[in-house]
Order: C-alpha cells, then structure tokens, then sequence
C-alpha cells in the first residue's frame, strides 16, 4: 500500500495484498507522544530562547516597557494596526510583504484618512476616519469625476457646499459697545495685560500678546467697526484681564503685615481685585452660547482662559469642565491630529500645536491629580510637538517651547505611573512584584528640572545645602520645578499611609530621637522600594522651599497660582501624613515654613476667614515644638511704572463702585471670590491624641507596603475634590496630626 500510494483498509492480510496476492508485511508504528516527544523538545527550547533574545532587545529599547502579558498585550492594543504584517510567521519575506501590500492597496482603504479643511482663519472643519462625511465626500468626489468625463448636460450644475458651520443663535443680540463700557481705560487695561503676560502664563501659550494689544486697541478707538462675529475674541480679551486681577497684588509695593497700618479710608477694600475679575468674568458667562456655536480656535482659547481662572476657584470642577470643553472644540477643529496636507503654514501649524498640548497637559493634570476621566484618549492623539527652539525653519510665533515640552513628557509619564498604581490595586498579589518592579524602573529613568539627588537625607540638612544655590530664577523655571516634585510627590505619596507600621521601639518618641528613626531598620527587601517615599518626601521639602524662596525674594507667591498652592498644600498632606505614621517632628522647620506660605496665599480676605483660622491652629499646634520665625521683610524696591498701574486701577476700581452703588455697597457686583473656600470654624479644631493601631509584621511578605490599604477609599486620589475644599476626612486627618510633644 505504501508503494501504491493508496490507504491501507487495516487486516492481515489487507484486502488490496490479498487481491494481488502478495504477502502482507505490517511494522506497527511506533506511539504519536514518543515520536513527536524530541520535536516537542526542540519546539519548546526554540520558544523559550527566542522569548529570551526578544525580552533582551525590548529592555534594550524599551527600559520602561514591562514584559509581563497584560503591559505586552496592551502595548500592542495600542500600536496603530498593520495591514499584511504579521511579525509571528517565520517565513515572512520581502516578497510576501510586497504582495500584502499590493493586496492592500488594492482595497482602497488608504483613502479613508481624516478631513482637515481650513474655512477661514480661525475655523477648520474636522471629520475622521470612516465618518459619513469622509464617505459622502467620497461619493462626490466619483460623481464629480463621472460628471467630469460624461458629454456636457445643458443643465447648468449647482455648487454643493463643502462645509456648513451653524450661525449664530441670536444675530446681532449681543453689541460690542456693551462690552466695550467693562472695559477700564487704555492704560490700565494695557496694564493687566502686562501682568498677565508676566506672571500667570507661566510656560504655558494661551495667546500672542501682539494679537491682544492690536484688538485692544481697536476696542478702544472704533468699537463700532466690530460686529457680533467679534465675540468670541471679545471674551478672550475679557478673560486675560479677568485672569490678569488675579496676579495684580503682585504688582503691589505695599505688604502684607502693613496692609492694616492707617484709617480705613485709606486701605482699599477686601477682595477688590477678584471683584474686578468677577466683572469680566461673569461677562463672558453670559457669552457662552455663542462662543460655542462659533467653535473657532479662538473658542479654544476662551475656554483655556476660563478654566486659567477657575483653577484657584474650583479645580475639580469649574476648571475641569471648561479644560473639557476646551479639549472638545479643539477635536472639532482637529488640533488632537497630525496635518496630513500642507492645509496651513507653518506658523498657524505651531499655534495650533502650542494650544492643543497646553489645554492637553493641563486638563490631564486635572484628570489625575484630582480623580477624574480623560477627556480623550492618549491612542486617539496624533498631533505633532511643537518645534524646538533649535529646531530648523523657526516661525514667526515670539514663544519658547522649552519648557512646554518639558511639561508635556512630564506629563506622559504621569499618565504612565497612573496606569502601572491604579493596576496595583487591583491585581493579584502574584503580580505585585512586577508591577513594584516597572514602578522602580520607571522611576529611576524620570528626569526634569529636579530628580531626588541625595535621598534619605533629613530635612534640615538638605534646605542647608539648598541655602547656596545660584540666584532666583524665574517664575516660570519654579514652577517647573515644582511641577517635577508634584508628580514625585504623586508616584510616592500612596505608599505613605500604605507602609507597614514600624515597631514601638522603632518610633520616634522624642524630638532628640530623631536622627535615630531617619533610618529605620527594614528587611532587605524593603528597600528596594522605600525610596519612593523617601523621594515623595524629598518632594515635599523640595517644593516647600521653593514656596518659601518665593515668599521672601521679590518674585512673591502668587495667591492664584495652581501650581504653587497645590505643591505647597500637597507638601504639606506628604509630610504631616509621613510624620503620623512615624510619630517623629523631623519636618517641623519644613512645616513651619509651609504653613506660612500657605496662609499668605490663603489671605485674601473675608472669603479665606475659615481657612486662615484652620491654619492658625496648626501653627499654634506646631508652636509648642518649635519657635516660629518671623517672616523675613524684603525692602521695597522702586517699581514706578508697576505701583502707578496698581494704584491707578485701584483708583479707578474705587470710582465706579462708589458711582455704581450709591447704596455704600463696595462690590460691582456680586463678587467670585479668589477662594471658593468651605471649612469647619475654628472652635471644632481641637488637639488629639493620636492613637496609632499596633499591627504584626509577616515575615514572609516581602512588600513594605500594605497592598489592601491601596484598594482603600480615596487613598489613590492625590488631591481631594476641590483645591480649597477641605472634607471632614481631611479635617480629621489635621486633627490627626496635632497630638501634644512627648
């Protein structure tokens, strides 16, 4: 059978022998598992050395990139598909690629890219992939092409609109002159501009100042000449004057411990600034509709700027929800995606870079600091950087980009360190290790404009060594340092309330016992891991004393900065939380510093009343510890042209709310105050003594954390809901903290 190459129908003899009448010869075959069992072997020994070379070369090129089958599986989710490759079969040549891609191409898949059109200056229209406008485009475009080759109709033929953008929602209800009479003169107004390019743009772009001082100038000298099509840059106008009242103090010679010198008649009234700001601000509330309905990029901007102003306000929720809507017209407009076609030149390409990754990286940061969704993922954005300083072919935009895209890969990795801690509380306790481990390497590959140099160093030692450092820098180099130690503070600041509780007789007890608890004995395998929260802790100390280097130089804290206050109040959790679970005062100086800072941001006025009162108790708390230090006075220095612009404002401030308000009422009108602030009264904060729960360590657990304390409630939240909303958990959580010295 073998010979005549036909299946053997089994017997002895088989039928086909016996019908040729040959003797039947059967060797029995030997068992299929012992003669494919080398081949198996050999199958096996090729996977696992194949698996080890492929493992070898990713952590080559790919440090960060973890190599279990969850990250592998979700990297390549990611990954933008590949049509005709496939990277698993061995005998894949350049032949069969070419074929697959022949085959592809054949398909007529490669037209279906995204449609970015330009309408005008300001509006371009956006459609994506496999959309009904991509599709009835593509009707068209054969229809017009049939057309084209067919003989000529004598039908005349009618135009088909490219795109149709909804007009306004009530034409012409809104004058320009109605806005234009909120406007204060031309030198003050002139003045807040200059404060707002100065001091609150930081490295951010929310917009050229050349292109504000040209409308402003047309507002001012033919307001008539603008129509209703004007609102939109109207209100953007509005709101870098809004956000501008927010840094003026700065520009302020008179201080803080002076402000109460003198009669009342000669001292402004509280919150006069942020009433300012309130004006304009509740202007542009009323124009909301018809910015949306012209989803320009101007509308982008307008929405940057008002979530700008609402961060001091409302972080988690005003400022989200316009950073949302920001993010949403800026899809419509399709800033989150690579330019396919040379649709705009080069400089309009870098604004609408600059915007899209500044509304990106500030409402991300909002996303992760304080708990909430995206509002688009990281997979649907294409969009490229924005050019480099050093980069060939510079455009006419006056903006550094340096620091903008350093904010940018800071942020990426925040987003990279969310995913690996939120999956760490959730997985399986088998995978812990691996997940501890990318966190480790991730770590130690981050850089920025500060890394944890020298690290479990006690507090006093390192702000020694930081007293000899170079020259203030600027305000927008601080703050990105700050936002560096922000998200060190981030990556450690769980595993503060989640490390296993020391022994009795390795906590501190005593202030003199404190050099003994900077260094607890832990298990060898502990400290592959405690240095994120030694580093956490570095952080805080770190952005501490840079809120107290710009309390006592002449940059000043800003009362309305997002980043200082959040660094500052998020130093503070980090240390307080770290000197609970240690019973040690080693960061009293760092506290001390802390708590002074954060008052004189929180003093505003009237509407900081319940706050400044919190702190103060916990600078009395802190008092029988250490002796306070009184805040270093730094002498006025001559600012002609700053202190006329204040006063002047001030003065103008002064005469229409008297003329506004006949009544005696000093408020325009109802005022936004610069700190939404709701916190328990005064006489509720007590001192209490901290009672900490005596907890037996497993010996045979090689985490230093407690992996359940990170499935708690909001111990992955790294900022509460608002930015000065204090709950009663938080309340607590001081009270916690001012237990009476030993």
């Amino acid at each position: 059978c073998r010979r005549l190459k036909e299946k053997c129908e089994g017997g002895m003899p088989c039928k086909r022998c016996r019908h040729l009448g040959r003797s039947c010869s059967f060797n029995r075959v030997p068992p299929r598992d012992a003669q494919r069992e080398p081949h198996t072997r050999r199958t096996i020994e090729e996977l696992k050395d194949r698996a080890t070379c492929m493992a070898r070369i990713l952590r080559h090129h790919f440090p960060n990139l973890g190599l279990d089958i969850e990250t592998l599986r979700y990297t390549c989710d990611a990954l933008p598909a590949q049509d005709g490759i496939d990277s698993d079969k061995p005998g894949l040549d350049l032949q069969s690629v070419a074929m697959n891609e022949l085959a592809s191409d054949s398909i007529g898949m490669e037209n279906e890219n995204c449609t970015i059109d330009c309408i005008d200056g300001t509006t371009v229209h956006y459609s994506g992939e496999f959309s009904h406008w991509n599709f009835s485009m593509h009707i068209k475009r054969n229809m017009d092409s049939l057309m084209a080759s067919s003989p000529e109709s004598s039908q005349p033929r009618k135009r088909v609109p490219e795109f149709i953008r909804v007009g306004e929602p009530e034409p012409g209800s809104t004058a320009i002159e109605d806005i234009v009479a909120l406007l204060p003169p031309r030198p003050l107004t002139a003045f807040l501009v200059d404060v707002f390019f100065k001091h609150s743009t930081s490295y951010y772009y929310f917009v050229e100042k050349r292109w504000i001082t040209d409308l402003l100038n047309k507002l001012h000298a033919s307001p008539s000449r603008l129509s209703s099509k004007d609102v939109t840059a109207t209100c953007m106008v509005l709101m870098v004057l809004a956000v501008g009242t927010q840094y003026v103090h700065l520009e302020s010679t008179r201080k803080s411990c002076n402000e109460g010198a003198g009669t009342a008649a000669h001292n402004p009234p509280a919150n006069w600034e942020s009433d300012i700001g309130s004006t304009f601000y509740r202007q542009v509330a009323r124009l909301l509709s018809e910015v949306i309905h012209a989803g320009t990029m101007l509308s982008v901007q307008v929405f940057m700027l008002l979530g700008l102003y609402s961060l001091p306000i409302d972080a988690s929720g005003l400022g989200y929800m316009y950073l949302n809507l920001a993010i949403k017209v800026a899809i419509q407009n399709g800033m989150h995606r690579k330019d396919s076609r040379d649709v705009f030149d080069s400089s309009t390409k870098q604004i609408r870079r600059c915007i899209w990754w500044t509304a990106y990286c500030m409402e991300r940061k909002i996303a992760i600091y304080h708990g909430r969704p995206t509002a688009i993922s990281r997979s649907e954005v294409d969009a490229d950087f924005p050019s480099s300083p050093d980069t060939s072919g510079s455009t006419d935009v006056d903006y550094d980009t340096t620091r903008l895209l350093e904010s940018i890969h800071l942020t990426c990795q925040a987003e990279a360190f969310l995913h690996q801690m939120s999956r760490l509380r959730s997985c399986p306790r088998s995978e812990a290790h691996t997940i501890l481990n990318r966190i480790r390497q991730m770590k130690q590959s981050l850089h920025g404009r500060w890394t944890p140099q020298q690290r479990h160093m006690p507090s006093s030692s390192t702000s020694s060594t930081r007293s000899d450092a170079p020259p203030v820098e600027g305000r927008a180099n601080l703050h990105a340092r700050l936002e560096c130690c922000l998200l060190h503070m981030f990556i450690g600041r769980p595993f503060i309330l989640a490390h296993h509780q020391r022994q009795a007789g390795t906590q501190c007890r005593h202030a003199d016992a404190v050099e003994e608890t900077l260094q607890p004995p832990v298990h060898s395998a502990h400290s592959q891991w405690d240095f994120l929260i030694q580093d956490s802790i570095s952080a805080a100390n770190e952005a501490i004393d840079i809120c107290h280097l710009m309390r006592t130089s002449d940059i000043g804290l800003a009362k309305s900065s997002y980043a200082e206050y959040s660094s500052c109040r998020a130093s503070l959790m980090v240390l307080i939380a770290h000197s609970i679970c240690c019973r040690t005062n080693e960061h009293s100086e760092a506290l001390r510093k802390g708590l002074d800072a954060i008052k004189e941001m929180a003093s505003v006025g009237e509407s900081a009343r319940s706050e400044v009162s919190l702190l103060e108790d916990l600078e009395e708390a802190l008092q029988s510890i250490h002796t306070p230090e009184k805040p270093e006075i730094i002498a006025e220095t001559d600012h002609n042209s700053a202190q006329d612009g204040y006063e002047g404002l001030l003065k103008w401030y002064t005469n229409v709310a008297r003329t506004s308000n006949p009544c005696g009422t000093t408020s325009m009108m109802d005022p936004v105050n610069s700190f939404n602030t709701r916190l328990p009264d005064s006489t509720t904060s007590r001192l209490r003594l901290y009672n900490q729960s005596s907890s037996s360590t497993n010996p045979e657990n090689d985490y230093p954390f407690d992996l359940d304390l990170l499935n708690a409630d909001g111990n992955m939240s790294f900022v509460t809901s608002g930015l000065y909303d204090f709950s009663n958990t938080e309340n607590e959580f001081f009270e916690n903290f001012l237990w009476p010295p030993s």
